[in-house]
């Protein structure tokens, strides 16, 4: 009788299985996320996104691990700071772009409105954020050379990544209340945290600022 060979086992794939913890924290991240939204209430509609983004921002957080995530804390901080040096002189150029959408023939550079800061406020944070992480990558080893997180990297990764999904959501939700939609954002539930969350950025960076701080920062900093 003629004996067939056992056929190796198919090989394990290492990629697939450290996104696991990642689904994982996510899935149960967002049931506490949309529980809390369904059954506290109160929320406007706008603080379910920056929720979310939270609890994403933390499970993502499991693989890049705790030095990616202290890094991208100081990348941040370097990245709004700039934007908030330059977000003024941006602020006509994003307004003519606003005004070119909407087929305004009359656009100019003299027409900056407090949404077209607030836009471009984020999008200088974006360009920076990505200048400098594209320079990390150039001097740090990136997430392609190989490296793993253990089960305690990866867990410090989660809490400094929901830190820093809180200091974006802060961001996002400053800038929103400074354009028109001032109302939603002086109702939401989250204000108050978001807003000391903001003071401590805001007393950071204060020294960038030579005492003359940008309205976009501080327009309702001390709200508590």
């Amino acid at each position: 009788m003629k004996m067939t060979a056992i056929p190796p086992p198919p090989p394990e794939n290492i990629a697939a299985k450290k996104w696991i913890p990642v689904l994982l924290i996510g899935v149960i991240g967002i049931g506490v996320v949309l529980a809390a939204y369904i059954l506290i209430g109160g929320f406007q509609t706008v603080e379910l996104p920056l929720m979310l983004l939270i609890v994403l921002w933390g499970a993502w957080g499991y693989n890049r691990g705790a030095v990616r995530g202290l890094l991208t804390v100081i990348i941040l901080y370097v990245a709004t700071a700039f934007a908030a040096l330059g977000h003024a002189f941006a602020a006509p150029y994003v307004a003519a772009v606003q005004q070119v959408a909407r087929f305004d023939l009359g656009a100019s550079l003299d027409q900056a409105t407090r949404s077209s800061i607030a836009l471009a406020f984020i999008l200088l944070t974006l360009v920076f954020w990505g200048i400098l992480e594209l320079l990390r990558r150039g001097l740090i080893p990136s997430e392609s050379s190989g490296y793993q997180t253990n089960i305690l990297d990866g867990l410090f990764g989660v809490g400094i990544h929901i830190l820093v999904g809180v200091l974006v959501a802060a961001i996002i939700f400053n800038a929103y209340g400074y354009g028109p939609s001032r109302p939603i954002h002086n109702y939401a539930r989250l204000r108050p945290y978001l807003n000391q969350i903001l003071y401590l950025l805001y007393s950071a960076q204060s020294f960038w600022f030579g005492g003359n701080p940008p309205p976009l920062y501080t327009y309702d900093l001390y709200t508590r």
